[in-house]
């Protein structure tokens, strides 16, 4: 609803199905459903995919998917502390481990194995840290300073911008997971809500 009123935006909100009962590919599956029926329901505006935590990783992957059959793209991207690295195995995961007051190691490796059930591992639309990056719509990536998944971020950023993907990164000193959200009343979350709308409006 705040992104909505603060970026004149209407917001369509997938109800997408859920792990542990409903492992991978069922919503990555329901993603594409949901853009394809957004798609043909507003053909000729502008579409965003946003996403945060999971949901920014599970954004990142269906944008992945998209332009490998040469699928109508949205016109950009912003994702909120994106979880894209399932295997757990970024460097912040242990050297922010005193400073995330919400998740552990454990969480993270316990929900991975909740998502990834008995897929293949090596498939980039679960660990989309992993994937190929190139030729995907402008991105903005907003992670906290001090959470376990900012090199989920991170290494999102240097994929990207080195197959030519434009990136920017805003990066909330001190904040935790998905700040902008679940903190609202910070100056630093209205900060990154001002980026967000700024990034719609100039796109």
């Amino acid at each position: 609803m705040r992104l909505s009123y603060r970026c004149y935006a209407e917001v369509f909100v997938p109800a997408y199905r859920l792990a542990p009962e409903h492992p991978y590919p069922t919503a990555f599956d329901d993603a594409l459903v949901a853009w394809r029926f957004v798609k043909a329901l507003r053909q000729d505006a502008p579409i965003f995919v946003a996403g945060d935590s999971a949901g920014g990783g599970l954004s990142l992957s269906l944008l992945a998917r998209l332009r490998n059959p040469g699928l109508a793209m949205p016109n950009v991207s912003f994702l909120l502390s994106p979880w894209t690295d399932l295997t757990v195995s970024g460097s912040s995961v242990d050297g922010n481990s005193r400073k995330d007051l919400w998740f552990t190691r454990k969480h993270l490796e316990t929900w991975a194995s909740y998502y990834v059930g008995h897929a293949d591992s090596r498939s980039p639309y679960i660990f989309p840290v992993f994937a190929e990056l190139s030729e995907l719509p402008l991105l903005l990536l907003l992670v906290g300073e001090n959470e376990l998944l900012l090199d989920d971020t991170l290494r999102v950023r240097d994929t990207a911008t080195s197959v030519g993907t434009d990136v920017s990164v805003l990066i909330g000193k001190g904040m935790r997971h998905d700040w902008p959200l679940t903190l609202p009343w910070l100056d630093e979350s209205r900060l990154a809500r001002n980026a967000m709308r700024r990034f719609v409006e100039e796109h």
